[in-house]
């Protein structure tokens, strides 16, 4: 599995507009693969070149609404996965201020910021 996902990232820079978006999904399943090895450094490692790979679709790439709002769920959950605080915060506050984005997003953020302040972040 994990050589299939590594291949994929050689690969993602021919499909062009899709390979910043690419990268950042692969980055993200890579991190899930290696906490399901228990591998907790390589874990850490993915999800921060995930965050990273999300933060470049964020700033670069025209999004909808319920894109954005996914994206920045995105950045906000690997960097708390990785230990970063990279604004995590404010990406959390983009997700409910999208005008015309999905209420259950906006729950999913709140619901990430509630857990934050109780867990002490």
């Amino acid at each position: 599995m994990f050589t299939s996902h590594y291949l994929a990232l050689l690969c993602a820079d021919g499909y062009l507009s899709f390979a910043i978006p690419l990268r950042a999904k692969l980055w993200g399943n890579i991190s899930w693969l290696y906490e399901d090895v228990e591998d907790k450094e390589m874990e850490l490692f993915a999800a921060e070149k995930a965050a990273s790979a999300y933060e470049e679709v964020y700033s670069g790439t025209r999004l909808t609404p319920v894109q954005e709002q996914t994206t920045c769920l995105s950045i906000a959950g690997m960097q708390r996965r990785a230990g970063i605080d990279r604004n995590i915060k404010k990406f959390l506050y983009q997700v409910k201020i999208a005008k015309m984005g999905d209420k259950v997003y906006v729950k999913m953020a709140e619901d990430l910021m509630e857990e934050m302040r109780t867990s002490g972040a």
